[in-house]
Order: C-alpha cells, then sequence, then structure tokens
C-alpha cells in the first residue's frame, strides 16, 4: 500500500466517512473482495464486518478506562 493509502487510517476521515467498505480495502491489496473476506474469515475467524465491530468494541472501554473519556468526549475535547 501506498502511503497515500495508508493516510486514510491516520487523517479524520474514518471518524467524518467512516470506514471504507471491503471492497475498498480488497481493491487496495488487489484482491477480490470475496477473496479477502475469505482470508480474514481464515485468519480471524470473523467476517470483515464482524472484525471491524470487535475491534470498536475493544476500543471503547479501554479509551475510557486510560482517559476516563468515552470515543466521542475525547474527540469534542480534541
Amino acid at each position: 500500500m501506498s502511503i497515500e493509502k495508508i493516510s486514510y487510517f491516520h487523517s479524520d476521515k474514518p471518524q467524518t466517512i467512516g470506514l471504507p467498505p471491503v471492497s475498498y480495502c480488497a481493491n487496495q491489496l488487489h484482491l477480490s473482495p470475496n477473496y479477502f473476506g475469505d482470508l480474514i474469515k481464515k485468519e480471524t475467524g470473523k467476517t470483515p464486518l464482524e472484525y471491524i465491530i470487535a475491534k470498536e468494541r475493544i476500543f471503547y472501554p479501554f479509551l475510557q478506562k486510560n482517559t476516563g473519556y468515552t470515543p466521542n468526549q475525547y474527540r469534542i475535547l480534541n
């Protein structure tokens, strides 16, 4: 992946326009969306969407425990 493609995740785009769809991620890796989904499922045991949601569920309590703020509160402060 190029720097421009990776920078998407280091910008405010995921918060403002949301995470890219599976097809976007697959295209960036020059894979078909189905094959990309199969690879994620094989490695994690979850579909790409389930994996993303699981990461969000882990992040919320982690941030609140370490900062004392919910993600929305933290975003407003910064």
